[in-house]
């Protein structure tokens, strides 16, 4: 009787007040918090409830997702870039991780030959095999947690999902869906709190006519034609911040570099660039609150501007200047800069450079089993379900019934020791 009075006194966490439970979550990895979801059903309602999807989205931190992209595989996985792996190329010492974080993205028309797969599959296969020409799919731009997706060869936006709670929403067919390239882009409207996708296409095969565009509010059964877009190349590098979609025109030089689309207004315009000039890579993304541009002139440098004022000419500051002795010998002309924490991670052709300012410490790691070709977005996690959000949609799950070659592939980060090269940094006045 002792014993059972001992064993019933004994202290839980489940004991613990349900805020100090709810802060001990908010400090778990992604996964973490997944996995925590499968403890009780008390947790399980908990994690799931739109309050803790929003606080957690409140405190989560923009890091990189990587997706390998061969042109003859299928991949639906998404490796997300913990903030606990951050720190670990922050402590000092040799970076050896794998990346465990492994999320998933739906690919496009595949329910049917799923469940004709399961209904036949009596041996009990779960890996099945599909043709890569028409289930390829790539990710146009991250907003509020949520991805677009769009489809090869014509990029027509087919999906909006959210890989962490594993739902998605198929987009209505589009007119003209096959006959045209297609720009689009994904965002949020703050005065209605609707999220809409941009589609910009040329009609028919005349590629000299006026790009017609339309718009998608999620919640809604079809596309609508809002009229005709300004003269632009193409959309480069897509960049969601404060109602506003902002991208480059492609053509990396002339006035117009800098272009954006305001989803409230549902009009198009343009930003003044920052003084550069002859650019041959160059990306946007987001330093704190604020629009930022980075570009190589065609050597080793890498020169990283803000826009402190949007929409400003005079406030456009080259914040660092990063010289690598290496970078003039990469082909790529893609790559991606994320800021988090005052620290910086440019991805270029599998290779992360990480540069922190306060310790002026630089350092290039390799995605090893990445293969040839990859991408990577700067995305922040969220855990609000799309059915919170969207009003009338029909919002569908991920499925995890089934496997694609591919889906089980480990990835590391690790480091590439350059012995001999000096990295160089200028970091200007704020």
């Amino acid at each position: 009787m002792g014993m059972k009075t001992r064993r019933s006194s004994r202290a839980s966490i489940m004991d613990l007040p349900e805020l100090i439970i709810v802060e001990i979550l908010l400090h778990l990895s992604i996964k973490g918090i997944v996995m925590c979801k499968s403890v009780c059903k008390t947790w399980h309602h908990l994690i799931s409830s739109p309050h803790f999807a929003k606080l957690h989205f409140a405190h989560a931190k923009a890091c990189i997702l990587v997706r390998p992209s061969d042109v003859g595989r299928i991949s639906r996985m998404l490796y997300f870039i913990e903030p606990s792996e951050i720190n670990v190329i922050e402590s000092g010492h040799e970076v050896n991780i794998k990346l465990d974080t492994k999320l998933k993205i739906p690919l496009h028309n595949v329910d049917a030959q799923v469940s004709a797969f399961c209904e036949g599959n009596t041996k009990r296969k779960r890996t099945i095999e599909l043709d890569p020409k028409n289930h390829k799919i790539i990710i146009v731009n991250s907003c509020n947690g949520f991805l677009c997706l769009s489809q090869p060869p014509h990029n027509n936006p087919t999906i909006v999902c959210n890989p962490v709670t594993n739902e998605y929403i198929e987009l209505p067919a589009a007119r003209n869906a096959d006959q045209s390239m297609v720009d689009c882009g994904f965002g949020f409207c703050q005065e209605t709190n609707q999220y809409k996708v941009l589609r910009v296409l040329n009609p028919g095969k005349n590629q000299h006519a006026n790009r017609v565009v339309e718009i998608h509010t999620l919640g809604t059964k079809s596309w609508r034609s809002i009229g005709f877009a300004p003269s632009f190349r193409c959309i480069t590098s897509p960049t969601y911040l404060n109602g506003v979609l902002h991208w480059i025109s492609g053509g990396c030089s002339g006035t117009d570099l800098v272009l954006s689309f305001e989803f409230s207004s549902e009009c198009f315009s343009s930003l003044p660039q920052p003084p550069i000039s002859r650019p041959s890579r160059i990306c946007m993304g987001i330093i704190g609150d604020c629009l930022c541009l980075s570009a190589t002139s065609g050597g080793d440098l890498i020169d990283i501007w803000v826009m402190k004022s949007c929409g400003v000419q005079k406030s456009w500051s080259k914040l660092i200047s990063i010289d690598i002795p290496t970078l003039g010998r990469w082909n790529s002309f893609y790559f991606q800069l994320i800021s988090s924490c005052g620290k910086f991670l440019i991805f270029l052709e599998n290779n992360i450079i990480y540069y922190d300012p306060k310790r002026e410490e630089l350092k290039t790691l390799r995605l090893h089993r990445m293969g040839f070709i990859s991408e990577a977005v700067v995305h922040t996690p969220s855990f609000i379900s799309l059915k919170d959000v969207v009003t009338g949609a029909n919002t569908k799950s991920i499925s995890t019934g089934f496997k694609v070659p591919g889906d089980a592939m480990s990835i590391y980060l690790r480091e590439n020791r350059m012995d001999g090269l000096t990295f160089v940094t200028h970091r200007f006045e704020e």
